[in-house]
């Protein structure tokens, strides 16, 4: 009974993908999907396979900006060979943070004199992507507002990632009083009586760091924008592989709620959600639920082919050496 509980939330998961992909095996016409895949462009699939490579490699950068505002100095490519690693684990692990969680472990071990700085680094580098990608789907929700509310169904979709929107900006503002919460506890003496609260301390003292880190913080957000930009270059580039001729703002307006509604941590790793979504969003433009699930499997396909790679680099990954590490074994 115990690890019944204890793997409950699992299970759910594992039974809503399952009933999302039960339904559309039985309302998909099977044989038009295979049409539809045999049909496919292979240079535009080779395009949007070449497009997540730029992806990988500006999260990379983002990561190495923020990890240099609290001290720590890892150079682009192991940067790089850790997102590879964490893409890795996202895609074969049940869920999308196993790879957030293997990056922690690295950083750490990177850092072992920094470990929660290292480790809330991860964190805000998820955050950005985050926070940027609410920010484009509220502007792009607002902009196609009419066209993305033409249903109750499509309206769902809108208004729950528009919930989001606000509820992330008002944590936000409540994060940076973070400072002042902790000292309006000291000063009733109940700080030190938390459990791990010299930990608390550490990462309240990273996160300060980055709100006083106005440059860093500028570029982050730009090339969270410049990694969105080549996700949805990856997603037009399989539409017209498909040979679908649908309306450019139109299209782009639905991959951010796409996006953001696969993360909910509601399905295993998006499966099911994604292809669900998919069917429902699309069919906004006069799409098939074949041309969308084809659309959602060959889009789950590119990014599994990169988790490979990134399979790749963790049989032969070894723990970087920060700059200080390099210079304390120099002198």
């Amino acid at each position: 009974m115990q690890n019944l509980r204890r793997h409950a939330n699992l299970i759910v998961r594992i039974l809503i993908s399952a009933a999302i992909l039960i339904y559309l095996g039985i309302k998909v016409d099977w044989k038009t999907l295979i049409q539809h895949v045999i049909g496919m462009d292979r240079l535009w699939l080779a395009a949007a396979f070449a497009c997540f490579g730029p992806m990988l490699g500006l999260c990379a950068w983002r990561w190495q900006i923020l990890l240099r505002v609290q001290g720590i100095f890892i150079p682009w490519w192991q940067s790089l060979q850790l997102g590879l690693v964490g893409h890795f684990f996202n895609s074969f692990l049940l869920g999308i943070t196993g790879g957030d969680v293997v990056k922690i472990y690295y950083a750490t071990l990177a850092a072992p004199e920094k470990k929660a700085a290292a480790g809330l680094s991860v964190i805000v580098d998820r955050l950005y992507g985050l926070v940027v990608l609410l920010v484009i789907a509220t502007i792009l929700c607002i902009a196609q507002f009419k066209f993305l509310t033409a249903r109750a169904d499509t309206s769902a979709s809108v208004y729950l990632t528009l919930t989001i929107a606000a509820a992330t900006f008002a944590i936000g503002v409540i994060s940076f009083r973070l400072a002042a919460i902790s000292d309006a506890v000291r000063k009733r003496g109940w700080w030190e009586k938390m459990p791990m609260h010299k930990m608390f301390d550490h990462l309240i003292e990273a996160y300060e760091r980055y709100g006083s880190a106005w440059k860093e913080n500028a570029a982050a957000f730009c090339i969270s924008v410049c990694n969105h930009s080549f996700g949805m270059l990856l997603a037009y580039c399989i539409v017209k592989a498909l040979h679908l001729d649908v309306p450019f703002w139109q299209f782009v307006s639905i991959l951010p709620i796409l996006n953001l509604l696969i993360a909910l941590p509601i399905s295993v790793g998006g499966l099911g959600v994604r292809e669900g979504l998919s069917v429902i969003l699309f069919s906004l433009m006069g799409l098939s639920p074949e041309h969308a699930v084809t659309f959602a499997l060959t889009f789950f396909t590119v990014t599994l082919a990169w988790s490979l790679v990134g399979s790749v680099f963790y049989m032969r990954y070894q723990t970087p050496e920060t700059e200080e590490k390099k210079e304390a074994v120099t002198v």
